[in-house]
């Protein structure tokens, strides 16, 4: 019996589901090209208030299950910019994140500052309003790029170093919560609209799935307190805008798992009698893993489908291993130059088991 995909790939898959599987994600060793802390941004940056929200110029809710639509770019079909303008700050807020990844010179200080907090009847993991990493992170949140990788991490396959995703997820809540528990409405919009804003900077990178899911979510949280405050205020604009979103959200998560379904077909198991690796895969579903990898436009996926294809080339059949070869060769002059210049690593480099091994 041959043990299921690599344990990376099943937490993505639940993570499509739920983040909350996240926890067990950050043993991985994160590596950034600085260690140092890193000053605030020299010069404050401006966030446009959005304009008014017009219900007959709002589109008509996305058919994510017609079929036609089953490979689209997995994007809100609404312009977040009605809900949560991103900022005009010229510097890259993954600078100033990398630090509070696993391993960097401010992880402690993220752990010690994380409290217990009640909301709406619940115990919310966040900081506290005034808390000093949270006012230090709203003019990064406000800046108009956020770019980890190849900026701040290097892009090394399954290896591929993370920013702090947790950390993410805990600004978002907490911004939302000291929303909540203002008496002030237009503040408490302004930080729901951060939670948005974070999520927003955070979809920039395109590279891995989990940080793409932790983004969507941070926009689901801030979406959903937008949408509840402008329930309380009869507001039925935002409310429509606002579950446009939300809906969106949803089918974004379930088309990521979908389609991982598809792409983790590629990927070996492991024999436990011998800890060696076995490939199962038929020439027909590697096709259709071929054919995703192809007709996709996000890269996060199309990274994680050469992973697969990596593995078939030097595992799988004398047939499988000349396709996947073939494949490589016209991954590797796709006009993405980063998805090229990744696909050319994967062709060129020697397979490593002990990757896929968990070793």
């Amino acid at each position: 019996m041959i043990r299921s995909k690599s344990s990376r790939r099943r937490a993505v898959l639940i993570a499509a589901a739920t983040v909350l599987v996240l926890a067990g994600l950050f043993a991985v060793r994160v590596t950034a090209r600085s260690g140092s802390p890193v000053a605030l941004p020299s010069s404050k940056a401006n966030v446009p208030t959005p304009g008014p929200i017009v219900i007959a110029d709002l589109p008509t809710p996305y058919c994510w299950g017609c079929s036609e639509n089953q490979n689209a770019p997995l994007e809100f079909q609404i312009d977040l910019d009605l809900l949560a303008p991103l900022g005009d700050g010229n510097a890259n807020a993954a600078v100033w994140f990398k630090d509070f990844a696993v391993g960097g010179p401010r992880h402690a200080s993220w752990q010690e500052s994380r409290t217990r907090i009640p909301v709406d009847g619940e115990s919310w993991l966040a900081f506290h309003g005034d808390d000093p990493l949270l006012l230090e992170a709203e003019p990064w949140v406000d800046q108009a790029h956020c770019n980890f990788h190849p900026d701040v991490f290097e892009i090394d396959g399954m290896n591929t170093a993370l920013p702090n995703l947790l950390m993410m997820l805990d600004l978002s809540r907490s911004w939302v919560a000291r929303g909540k528990l203002s008496a002030d409405t237009e503040s408490a919009r302004e930080d729901f609209r951060r939670a948005v804003r974070l999520g927003r900077l955070l979809r920039q990178d395109d590279v891995t799935l989990i940080q793409d899911l932790v983004a969507i979510a941070c926009i689901r949280i801030g979406a959903e307190a937008m949408y509840e405050l402008a329930r309380e205020e009869g507001d039925a604009a935002t409310m429509v805008a606002t579950s446009l979103v939300l809906a969106d959200n949803d089918a974004i998560r379930l088309s990521t798992m979908r389609r991982m379904s598809v792409l983790e077909r590629a990927l070996p198991g492991e024999v436990p009698e011998t800890r060696e690796l076995s490939l199962q895969i038929t020439d027909e579903k590697l096709q259709e893993v071929i054919e995703l990898v192809r007709e996709l436009e996000d890269r996060r996926f199309r990274m994680e489908g050469v992973i697969g294809l990596q593995a078939v080339m030097h595992l799988g059949t004398d047939v499988q291993r000349e396709r996947a070869r073939a494949t490589f060769d016209e991954l590797s002059q796709d006009p993405d130059e980063l998805f090229a210049a990744v696909a050319r690593e994967f062709r060129d480099t020697p397979f490593d088991e002990k990757t896929f091994l968990g070793q």
